[in-house]
Order: structure tokens, then sequence, then C-alpha cells
């Protein structure tokens, strides 16, 4: 047993980077060459180096790197050759060294791949008379050397040739070697059982060539081959007659399908039976039967479309046709032949309403006369064709109304509908008038349709939605699978089942054997999808990444929803086996442990065939470890379970490199240490203390990294095989990490007028950092790094940006905006005119552009209109009012306005004689001058104070009073006489005329007495007025005379005179 040995690895790279970049001093140039071999098996390309004019005694060292990695050189080798390369673009580099001193030179070699893998298909053919089969491999691609059946019904031995006589039936599996030692393992199945009558299907159609000749069809097709000539009998039972026997003989046909056609001459209707007997070459015999009923087929007339206002017939089954009745508005001359359309059709168009008569003939050539009516145009209703899908829950509808569709709305639906309704869908009328809609949800719908007649529907329509029950059975063999596919669902339309293989280098699916990729949203065909039948499908031959879909077509106008693809299954079938790398670690004694990373269907068996170009065999069972190997090129090889071979070339001369990936730093979130994985080996992390166990796999993670995770760690790498060496320590330092970045919180600010110059820096606030980036939303143009220059900047709102960057994550952003209110102008406060009391104030603002108003008064007063308005102002309202104006919040400077209501004039009227005129007089107190607006009865009016009314009529007379201010009043007296004047003489005979002595316009409270010529008081009242009509105190009438008055006053002033009264005797 070899002791092993812990090693640190950095030590081994640094010592590589040593020799091949460091040097004490510069030796003189070299010449170096590289010829190359190309790879034409996997792994075995090879460089042989060669330089000339290099110092005596000086070592070489060549590093090996496959571009466009220049920094870890696949290999480091002091050696003139180099194999087990694959192809690609390759760097080397020559150092020469000396006493500490180096020089170097390089030269780029390419190395191509010539590798053809090795593909085959395989199927078979009979022998004569299905006596034995043949197993064909047919090469596609690569250089096969061998061929052998490894197991089956038979086995057959490496053998040159590619076909394989068998006599049973059942599952092979057969192996190809090529020359690069690679083998490729399939299993194929069919079904062959020698000396059995081969299986075949019938199929017999009959059609009427004649009158009474009817010719049957008769078509028999075999999965195996037909053995030519065939020797065919017919026997022909007639009722009531003996049966009829004809035979004949088919020299050549179909391999596996065949038909025979047999005419017989049938009655009307009569009905025969037959029996067709088919015996190949082989001795084979086939038979089938059937029967041939000639039912005479009579000449039919029936609608078969139409427009508006006319409708369309055809006469089928007959030979020909002449319309010989019909309405006058038929458009041809009677009798009308009519012209063959398709074979025994005769199309008769636009027919208006009305009863015609055709003559037709029959194909025995006898006539019938068929009468008809078409009737006045009434369009069918709508129909609908219902397509379930394409989704589970989901439908498609074709509707079609007569004269095709002019709109079409939804108005009636389920919840699950998507869009409100109505909802109009001529966007999905195709070319004909109908609707093609898809994706609809399950449900009960109602359609409004109108065609293009004009003819209106309400259209229900019940859909259920595709309900499918799938199951794909993968039976995976040796380079080839089964598949076993049961479907079904609830809808009747067609569906076709097809298989597509994953090609990762172009994300497309498509053909599993030639790989043309499918166009998606097309429907699958055999260019670029294999079909499959609903049950078990053999023999096929693929490998990779699978699916099986449904496909159908869906009802829709739009070219992607026309196509309806389920996925039914995804699954893999494995490759053979493939070598992907070998891990070779240095040991203490000189020699190396190698690892084989291959992958393949399990168990996989490790060996070692040659070394050196020389056979050298190591069996290393299913191990991927080879262990105390000395430097040399080795070919390994690896056989899966199924016997399928792969090899590759390794020079085995330098050790892996094996480095600690780090993956994240960004603070708070995730971060991982990583190793390669390999299941072949044991891993143990640790942060300083090996005695704290952080993982034991290839990755050590860390699901949020903060500095307290900060410091260096450890992975022990090794393999519990105690044959192996395999021991190495890897340490990674962790000194800092990335904070995510921080931007703080947005801020607003506003101003009234311009600020001034602003350092947005300053308005950052919250957790932030500093040195990121200002930008700006608006378009001020006057923004510098973080410095803002706002003196002359237009008034309204500003955004600027703080974008903050880290490598850890997405920029993250605080907003920040400044909204600059232009300071209003000040308002001026004015009234228009003096307000008077009990008046209505106005106050008035001037106008500033984009402002609110707030004015401020006596009493509590506040208003926010530009020009506010106090109703019934008093005295009360007298004081200072200010008014402010803002735009935004900015205000505008205080203008105040004095107010003083002027006061209304106060006047009482009075109504009195004065030197026999009637004077109604305005008296105040004020010493004012005012102006006098007087109206009364008759449209008196007057200016003057006091007014004359004398001898005008009695009434309601009324003064408006304005002061020097404009403030007015309106005064009213009611004046009863206007009369100042004592009557000289009355006559009492009520004309309306002097019937009194009135006295009515001398005041109130007046004492009056009437005396005779002899001084005797006749009659005499107080508060008089006009009592006195020419009677005496008792009541009685005086005689005519004249009479003497005396008057008094309510002021004691006097008036004595003469009055005349007339009487009437």
């Amino acid at each position: 047993m070899r002791n092993r040995y812990p090693r640190f690895f950095r030590f081994y790279f640094l010592l590589i980077c040593f020799c091949a970049t460091s040097a004490f001093g510069q030796l003189s140039d070299f010449d170096f060459d590289i010829t190359h071999t190309n790879e034409t098996c996997t792994g075995n390309g090879s460089m042989t180096f060669s330089v000339s004019g290099t110092q005596p005694g000086s070592s070489m060292l060549y590093s090996i790197y496959l571009l466009p990695n220049t920094t870890t050189p696949v290999s480091v080798t002091s050696a003139a050759t180099f194999s087990g390369l694959t192809a690609g673009n390759y760097q080397v580099i020559a150092t020469q060294t000396l006493n500490g001193n180096t020089g170097t030179q390089q030269e780029n070699v390419i190395i191509t791949d010539h590798v053809e893998d090795l593909q085959y298909s395989i199927n078979h053919t009979y022998g004569e008379c299905y006596k034995t089969a043949v197993l064909h491999v047919n090469i596609t691609s690569g250089n096969p050397i061998s061929y052998e059946v490894m197991s089956g019904p038979q086995t057959f031995p490496a053998q040159a040739s590619n076909e394989f006589v068998v006599t049973q039936g059942g599952t092979y599996t057969i192996r190809v070697f090529d020359e690069c030692g690679e083998a490729l393992v399939q299993t194929y199945t069919f079904i062959f059982d020698p000396g059995i009558s081969l299986p075949f299907s019938a199929n017999a159609t009959t059609e009427v060539v004649g009158c009474n000749l009817m010719a049957v069809n008769q078509t028999f097709e075999t999965t195996g081959v037909f053995a030519y000539p065939l020797q065919v009998t017919y026997t022909i039972n007639i009722p009531g007659s003996d049966p009829i026997t004809s035979s004949f003989t088919v020299e050549s046909g179909g391999a596996n399908s065949v038909t025979i056609t047999q005419n017989l001459i049938v009655g009307p209707n009569e009905t025969y039976s037959y029996v067709v007997n088919v015996v190949d070459a082989c001795g084979f015999s086939y038979t089938d039967e059937g029967s041939v009923e000639n039912d005479p087929q009579i000449p039919i007339v029936t609608p078969s479309g139409g427009d508006c206002d006319t409708t369309d017939y055809t006469l089928y089954f007959a030979t020909a046709g002449t319309v010989i009745s019909a309405p006058d508005t038929y458009g041809f001359d009677l009798p009308h032949e009519l012209v063959m359309g398709q074979p025994n059709s005769f199309p008769i168009p636009d027919l208006l309403p009305g009863t015609y008569t055709v003559l037709a003939l029959d194909f025995c050539q006898q006539p019938h006369e068929i009468e008809f009516t078409v009737e006045a145009v009434e369009p069918p209703g709508p129909t609908v064709n219902i397509q379930l899908g394409c989704g589970a829950g989901m439908a498609s509808v074709y509707i079609r109304a007569d004269g095709g569709i002019e709109t079409i709305d939804v108005i009636s639906a389920p919840a699950a509908y998507p869009y409100p309704l109505p909802h109009n869908l001529n966007y999905a009328l195709d070319a004909g008038g109908a609707l093609r809609l898809a994706n609809l949800p399950a449900g009960e719908y109602i359609f409004h349709i109108v065609n293009d007649c004009g003819f209106e529907w309400d259209f229900p329509v019940s859909l259920s939605g595709l309900v499918f029950e799938a199951d794909v059975d993968v039976i995976q063999h040796c380079g080839s699978f089964d598949l076993d596919l049961s479907y079904v669902d609830n809808s009747t339309a067609g569906v076709s089942f097809w298989l597509q293989k994953y090609n990762p280098n172009t994300n497309t699916w498509g053909h599993p054997q030639t790989g043309n990729p499918y166009p998606i949203n097309t429907q699958p065909n055999l260019g670029n999808s294999r079909p499959l039948g609903d049950g078990l499908t053999l023999n096929l031959l693929y490998t990779g990444h699978f699916r099986v879909i449904s496909y159908r077509v869906m009802f829709s106008t739009i070219e992607s929803e026309r196509h309806c693809i389920n996925v039914l299954n995804e699954f893999d079938v494995l490759l053979a086996p493939i070598i992907e790398d070998a891990y070779s670690f240095s040991c203490d004694n000189a020699t190396f442990d190698v690892i084989i990373d291959a992958t393949g269907m399990a168990p996989l068996q490790y060996s070692i065939t040659q070394m050196n170009n020389s056979p050298y065999v190591v069996n290393n069972g299913t191990s991927n470890i080879f262990t105390g190997l000395t430097p040399g090129i080795y070919n390994f090889q690896v056989q899966d379970v199924c016997g399928n071979i792969a090899n590759r070339l390794f020079e085995i001369s330098e050790p892996y490199s094996m480095q600690i990936i780090s993956s994240g730093t960004c603070e708070g979130q995730p971060f991982t240490l990583s190793v390669p994985n390999y299941e072949f080996l044991d891993y143990t992390w640790y942060l300083d203390n090996p005695g704290n166990v952080l993982s034991n796999s290839a990755t050590l993670e860390i699901p949020a990294i903060s500095a307290a995770d900060l410091g260096t760690y450890y992975v022990h790498i090794f393999t519990d095989n105690p044959e192996s060496c395999i021991d190495i320590t890897l340490e990674f330092n962790l000194d800092m990490i990335t904070p995510l970045a921080q931007a703080g919180t947005d801020s607003s600010e506003t101003y009234c007028g311009n600020p001034g110059t602003l350092d947005l820096s300053a308005f950052l606030g919250g957790n932030f950092q500093t040195g990121g980036v200002w930008s700006e939303n608006t378009a001020s143009g006057t923004l510098s790094i973080s410095s803002w220059d706002a003196t002359s900047v237009a008034s309204g709102t500003y955004v600027f940006v703080y974008t903050k960057s880290s490598e850890c994550g997405p920029d993250d952003i605080s907003v920040h905006s400044f909204t600059i209110n232009p300071a209003p102008e000040n308002p001026i406060a004015f009234l228009e005119q003096d307000v008077c009391q009990q008046g209505d104030l106005h106050l008035l603002s001037s106008t500033v552009a984009g402002a609110t108003y707030v004015w401020t008064g006596p009493n509590g007063f506040t208003s926010s209109e530009q020009n506010p308005t106090i109703l019934n102002a008093t005295s009360a309202n007298n004081g200072t009012y200010t008014v402010q104006a803002f735009i935004g919040d900015c205000p505008s400077e205080i203008s105040n306005l004095e107010v003083i209501l002027s006061e209304l004039p106060d006047f009482t009227l009075s109504a009195e004689c004065n030197n026999n005129r009637m004077l109604i007089t305005a008296t105040s107190a004020s010493a004012e001058t005012f102006t006098y607006a007087w109206s009364g009865p008759n449209g008196y009016s007057s200016s003057v104070n006091p007014a004359d009314i004398s001898g005008n009529a009695p009434g309601q007379y009324s003064l408006t009073v304005t002061n020097q201010a404009g403030c007015s009043a309106t005064f009213s007296q009611n004046v009863t006489a206007t009369l100042c004047q004592i009557p000289k003489g009355i006559s009492f005979n009520e004309d309306g005329l002097n019937d009194d002595f009135d006295l009515s316009g001398f005041g109130d409270n007046l004492k009056v007495k009437i005396f005779n010529r002899y001084g005797m008081v006749v009659y005499e009242m107080n508060d008089y007025v006009n009592q006195w009509h020419g009677q005496c105190k008792d009541g009685n009438m005086l005689p005519s005379a004249t009479y003497y008055y005396y008057i008094q006053n309510a002021e004691g002033q006097e008036k004595t005179g003469w009055v005349y009264l007339m009487r009437n005797e």
C-alpha cells in the first residue's frame, strides 16, 4: 500500500506559473515548430514539438493552452510529444531555461475534428415464401469493421457482413464496432413465424360502371410479401341460379398490397353474394366474401345554395336534364337543356319562387319528371361545428350563416369569457363570411348574427371543453425503445400523434432521425416529426431527449391558434457511453491516480487497453479510479450495460489543476465556493478550524453573506479508495464583501420663486452611498454633476434621480422633486362705486394669472373668490378688508381696502294745502343735498320738493331720494284728496261733481259750522272731511241759498266765507 500525503495544490500552480512566465534574464531566440495529427477517434489528436538554436545545457518546457483560455494550461510537459487532445484551437508556449534565465517562443495549432460517429438503422425483409427473414444493418455514418448479434432468439459472432439471416422473430440486440474500437448497440424487435400464412386484411368497394354493371374492387393487404403469380377464383351466387365460377391469374403487383377488380352484371334491385379466393406462388391462400346490391339511383333535385333573393338547385344522379316547366321569371326559354357540372350532376342556379318541372334521364336512360317548388327565400338558421381544445376545458367554433355573416357579437357567455359583453367578433370572420374562433372557455353562449341579406338570429351554442387521458409508456432497450401510446378524449375530431427530438444546440424540436426542425405553429409532417399510432410502436432507433405530442386543427382565423399541440410525455433515452475527461493526481512515488469521468447506462465497466500504442490491459471493473499509473499515453475504455463501448486516449504526465471557484460576494445574498463535483470524491469544508465542518459536498453555500463570514476557507478533497493517493487541501481567502446599492430615500421640496443654485447631494437622506450619478428627468438643462442652477429656470416641477450602482444587483435610485412656484403679483383691492347701506357690497381684486385669493374683513368675513359680494350690507360691514393672492403655496403681499357704507336718506312725507295748493312734502333732518323723484297716479312725476299735486288724482304717491353718494331710498304716502280751495257752491245731484262741501285737502280734525243768513247754525261737525251736502242738523235738506261757513283746523287756524247751495227742487 502506498502512503498518502496531503498537499496544497496552490503550490503546484505557483510552480507552473513560475516555470512558464518568471525570468531573471532573457535567453537568445530559438526556433520552435509543431507538427500535429487531427482527431480521427475520440481524443487521439497529438502534437510533436521540435526546437533548434537553443543554448547548450538548457531545458525545455511546453505549456499547452486550449484557446481562448490562456491562463490555465491543458498541460505543461517537457516531453517532445503530447497526445490525447480533442479538436480545437491551441496555443503552445515553449520555454527555454538555463541558470535562471528564460526565453520563450509560441505557436498556434488547429486540431480538426475528423471523427465520424457511428450511426445506423435496422430493418428486416422476408426470404422466399416467408421461410426466413434477413436483418439489415444500414450504416448512415461512421466506419464499421464488424457486426454481431449479442442476444436474441438467435445469436451471431462478429462478422464483416451487415446482414443476418434468421428463422425466428423476436427481439435482437445487435452491436457494431468501428475502426476506433467504439461499439454501438441497438435493439430491434419484429414478428416472424415461418410456415404460417401471412396475416392479411381485405377491403371491398363497389361502384356503378354501367346501367346494370357493378365493379367489385377487392384490395388485399399483408404484413409480409405476396409471391406472384396469384391465382384468383371468383364464385358468384345468383338467387335462383347455380353458382358461377371464374378464374384468372395476376402476374404482378404490389409487394404487400394488390387490388383485384371484377365486373358483375346485376339486375335492378337484385343482390348477389360472392366469394373470392387468392392463392400465391408459395401456396398461401387468402379468402374474402361479400355481396353486391344494385339499388338503382333515381335522379333527384335538391337545394344547393343561393343568395338573398334566389335559390340554387342541383339535379343529381342523372345523365341528362331539361327544364320543361317554370314560372315566367325563369331566365331561359323552355325547354331549357341543363349543362352538366360535376359528373352526373346539373346545376340549376338563381331560381325565383315558383313551381318547376325537370325531365331527367337516369343511368339506364329512363326518363323521370321531377316537379319541385321554390319557396321565397327564408334562409335556414346558422350552423355550428365545434372542435374541442386546444387546452383542457377549451373549445373552438366554426359558425356559418346562409349568405355569409355580415356581423356577429357575443351577447351572452360564461363567467370565464375574458371580454366584456357584447363583444364584436368580426375580426374572426374568414373570407367566406364564417366565424372561426378558438380558445373559448366551456359554457353556454349566445351569438347575435346578421347575415349579408340582413336576416338576424340570436344563436345559442353550448360548448364542453376538451377532456383527455393519455398514457405513454416508454419501453427502453439498448440503443432503441418502443412506445405504447394510449389516448382517449371526448372529441369526435381526428387527432394525430408525433414523436420529436430536442436539439439543445438550436433549442428546437425536430425529426428524431434527420434533426430537421419543426417550425412552431405549423402542422407536424414527415419531414420534421415521426408519426405514431395509438398503440405499440416498435424499434425506435433513436437516443436523446424526446417528446410525444398530439396534434389537431382548431377553428381560427389566427394561424398560430389553428395548430393545437398538447405534449403527452417528455423522456430521455440514454446514449452510448461518453468519456468526458480524465483527471490525474500525482502521488509521492512519481505515479498518478487517474479518475475517468464518463456517462452512460449503468453499470459502467472501466478498463485500459493500450499504453503508448502497445497492448496494456487493466480491467478496473466498475471503479473509475485507476491507481499507480506511470506517465504515458493510455487508451481508456468504458462499456455500458448494453455492450456499447467508448474509447479515448489520454496522456498522463501532469496532475489535474483543481481550483476553488467563488460565486457572489454581495452582502445579504448567497455566496458559494465550489470545486468540480465528482461522485467518486469526498469533500470536507471548514473555516479556520478543521473540526468545524461546514459542508461535505463539492459546494459550500452561505445563504446570506455578511462581514461575519470573512476569513480563510479550506476544502479537503480525498477518496475512500485505500489504494488511492488522492488527498488535496485547497484554500480560499474571503477578505471583502460588496454591499448592495443604496441611493437613500426620495425627497420633495417646494419654493416660492427661484431658490438659486442647489447642491442636490444635500437632499440625500436615509441609507445612501456617495459616488452615485445625478440625472434629470425634466429638461432644465442646468444640472452639472450634483449642482443645479435654478436661478432663472421657469416655474414648475423639476425631477432629479440619484442612481447608485453595484455589481451585486440592480441599481438603486432615489427620486428628488423640486417645485418652484412663481411669486404672485400683488393684487389691488378696490370698489367700483360707493356702497350704500342695505345694498350689495361688491369687493373687487385685480387679476393675478394662475392665482387663488383669500379675503378677510370685519365680523369674521372670509372668501376665496376673486371678487366676492356681501348681500344687503349694513354699517356692521364697515371696516378694513384685505386680499392676498396665492400661486400654489406662494402668497402675495396683502392689499387693504377701507370700506365705509353710505347711510340711506331718512324722510317723512306729508300732504297738505298751502295757499290753496295741495303740496306733498318730504322732510329730513339731514342737511345733505338730495335729488328727488316723485311718482303717483295717472303717470304723475316730479323732481322738486315739495311737489304740487293739486287737482291730481288721489292715491299712492312715492318718492325716491338719492344723496350725493348715490344711495337711494323710496318712501310712499297715500293721499286721499288733492284739492285745497274751499268750495264756493255745492249741488247735491249725485253726478259726482260738487256733490258735497269737500274739505279733505285741509287735513284732519277739522271743525266746521254752517250758518244761514240769519246767523243761525244749521250744520256743524268735528273731524269733518266732506260730510255736508246741504242737509240741516236734523237731516233734512236746506233750501237753496247762500250760507256762511266757519272752519277751524287742528292748529286752531280759522277760515270763514260764503258757500252757495243749489238744489234741484
